[in-house]
């Protein structure tokens, strides 16, 4: 069976700029399974799900600087 072109490619990852940093945090196999259906289900990457969630949460809480580009 040949491999779904509508699938995402998780080897696809944006390359870093120099200016950049990444934000990273150790979780259980399970928990990183449930993020990753989670962002699955939302039509979206971890990376948009944790930057959609952030902003949300942000908002939710009263912080009010908006937040710059990714």
């Amino acid at each position: 069976m040949g491999q779904n072109s509508m699938a995402p490619n998780k080897n696809r990852a944006r390359a870093a700029k120099p200016d950049q940093k990444t934000i990273a945090f150790r979780a259980s196999p399970e928990y990183a399974d449930w993020v990753e259906a989670l962002a699955s289900h939302n039509r979206t990457t971890v990376a948009g799900l944790l930057d959609q969630s952030l902003v949300r949460f942000a908002r939710e809480v009263g912080f009010a600087a908006n937040p710059p580009e990714r």
